[in-house]
């Protein structure tokens, strides 16, 4: 019994330096497969490189990218990836883009992640700030959980490479809004939700 207890304290007191986050074995990732809507992209003009609503929209979405399991190369040429960018003019007047999910039913939720990339030479920074935005009628939010980096911490990420960040929930939602803030590019490649469905609830 000592000894059992002994190795459960080890591993709480590594868990607690590492910053690891336990999530129940029951969780699962709640929008794998699902659509969802995002703010307004970057329709990039490629002869000067400004914004041109004319042009197509640059690093373009399906509403599916994110939800779609698919982890893109560690290359920003990948069309995997789906981008916003900083100077696009309601993100610029608003302060950050986002993307909205409706989970089909109120779920407990214990995790989001979230895999960005990060490439200085093209553009592409980690976004400084994240935040989490639940409801249950999807017209009232409130804040859930957020990842903010002080001063320019984001910019100290490795660089070309894809990043796994995770941020802890402990709240019950329908809705779910992702806020990211950024300077210039901001390029995602995946978004999970992790929890389980509320009691008597199940997920359409």
């Amino acid at each position: 019994m000592k000894k059992t207890l002994a190795t459960l304290l080890v591993v709480a007191l590594v868990a607690s330096l590492c910053g690891v986050m336990f999530v129940s074995a029951e969780a699962t990732n709640l929008v794998a497969g699902k659509t969802y809507t995002i703010s307004e992209q970057y329709h990039q003009n490629t002869e000067n490189w400004s914004y041109d609503e004319s042009y197509p929209a640059a690093y373009p979405d399906n509403n599916y990218e994110l939800t779609d399991g698919k982890l893109p190369e560690a290359s920003f040429g990948d069309a995997a990836f789906m981008g916003f960018n900083q100077q696009t003019p309601p993100q610029a007047e608003r302060g950050y883009a986002f993307v909205k999910f409706d989970l089909g039913a109120v779920c407990d939720l214990e995790e989001l992640s979230y895999y960005t990339h990060k490439d200085i030479g093209s553009g592409i920074q980690a976004p400084y700030a994240v935040e989490v935005y639940v409801s249950n009628d999807g017209e009232n939010y409130e804040l859930a959980g957020s990842k903010t980096y002080e001063g320019d911490d984001h910019k100290n990420m490795e660089d070309k490479v894809n990043h796994d960040v995770a941020i802890a929930l402990d709240a019950s939602a329908r809705y779910v809004e992702v806020r990211f803030a950024s300077y210039g590019w901001c390029f995602l490649g995946e978004i999970e939700i992790l929890g389980t469905a509320a009691a008597s609830e199940e997920p359409d």
